[in-house]
């Protein structure tokens, strides 16, 4: 999958959107204090760098796309509190009931409004696709995680908000929070952490993690886990 390493960037706004760079260079062309950064959450191959390089736009791109994460994102309409307590739900899911290593994804106060989790796509055996079936099985598996997301996110070229740049609501950094404090800290807490950017060992996938039930079926409302030896599958 490492032909898949490109997003577009945009700085200073989500209007700035330039031209797609290698996902490894993206911390670095970045200014200094760096306000209101995003890149595109889906990861493209080359044949997109062609396609901007003769349209000027990433927009009307149909090709076969793949993202290295499951972006989701928490806001229920500017009450912080509502967030916290669904992002605590969500997490506490993925951890309880999957059994999936609470240091296999990462979770961020947004720096204003909201939550954001990023699960590594593996985790749902997310293949390369065009960017409309993936955005249509994503968006599908995180309404059946909680009915609280935002599920505007799950559209083609859509940004997502970079870590430990500063949101110009509020002026706090997006920042990246433990588990442990996710569940312990209050908002009042958390907005404190986020006054400077902040990094965070990461775990990219749990791939040598046992499951604590292997090889059976669990059905969750309409949603069917699939437990097995060294990996866990939400399949819908």
């Amino acid at each position: 999958m490492d032909k898949y390493r490109y997003r577009q960037i945009a700085i200073g706004s989500v209007k700035n959107r330039g031209n797609l760079i290698r996902t490894d260079e993206v911390e670095i062309s970045l200014p200094n204090n760096a306000v209101d950064c995003f890149t595109t959450w889906m990861d493209y191959d080359e044949s997109a760098i062609e396609y901007y390089a003769k349209n000027n736009r990433i927009g009307g791109y149909d090709g076969i796309v793949f993202p290295k994460i499951f972006p989701i994102d928490i806001d229920c309409g500017g009450d912080l509190e509502s967030s916290l307590k669904v992002c605590r739900e969500i997490t506490g899911t993925l951890v309880h009931v999957f059994d999936i290593d609470r240091n296999s994804f990462r979770i961020f106060y947004s720096g204003s409004k909201g939550y954001h989790i990023e699960i590594p796509s593996s985790l749902f055996d997310i293949t390369p696709a065009p960017q409309k079936e993936i955005c249509r099985r994503l968006k599908s598996i995180a309404l059946k995680l909680h009915d609280n997301v935002d599920d505007k996110i799950y559209k083609p070229n859509m940004l997502w908000r970079i870590a430990n740049t500063i949101n110009s609501k509020s002026g706090l950094y997006k920042v990246q929070i433990h588990y442990n404090e996710l569940h312990s800290l209050s908002t009042s807490k958390i907005q404190e952490i986020a006054k400077s950017p902040r990094f965070l060992n990461y775990v990219e996938c749990i791939e040598d993690r046992k499951s604590v039930v292997e090889g059976k079926s669990v059905d969750l409302g309409g949603r069917r886990i699939i437990k097995k030896k060294n990996k866990q599958h939400l399949m819908i």
